[in-house]
């Protein structure tokens, strides 16, 4: 699956993988250990990416790659500036490990949106009518995230 000229999923070095495997099952065995502690109430997301770098094309080879080693599709959301995408749901959909390559355009973009941020100021009553918004949203059940 991989080559010297395209590292593939598993750019790591491998003791960095392994401490990334490690933390993850001793956060499992925290969570196990004491039923108090709180989680998030929407799952959690495992998200990683191709090494930085890549060109798109052998970026979305590799998810390719990685959709077909987790068995499924890819959801492919460039044609409307998004990202391309293989996901894997887990524990009935509560853990969920995403493979994403940001397009070099969508990226773009969001540069270009992102450089008017600090010409953007929002008052305190604008704060607190958007934190009511979420408010209303959660007890209505419209909010997911």
């Amino acid at each position: 699956m991989t080559n010297p000229t395209n590292p593939g999923p598993s750019h790591l070095q491998p003791s960095v993988r392994q401490q990334i495997i490690d933390g993850l099952r001793a956060l499992a065995d925290l969570l196990e250990a004491d039923p108090a502690l709180p989680v998030g109430r929407h799952g959690y997301e495992f998200l990683s990416f191709p090494p930085p770098g890549m060109h798109d094309a052998a970026a979305i080879a590799v998810v390719d790659q990685v959709a077909e080693r987790l068995g499924v599709t890819v959801d492919d959301d460039r044609p409307w500036g998004g990202h391309y995408e293989a996901c894997k749901s887990l524990a009935a959909g509560w853990v969920t490990y995403r493979f994403v390559h940001i397009p070099a355009r969508a990226a773009a973009e969001h540069q270009a949106r992102n450089s008017y941020r600090d010409n953007i100021t929002v008052t305190d009553d604008q704060a607190d009518c958007d934190q009511a918004d979420r408010d209303q949203a959660d007890r209505d059940g419209r909010r997911v995230a």
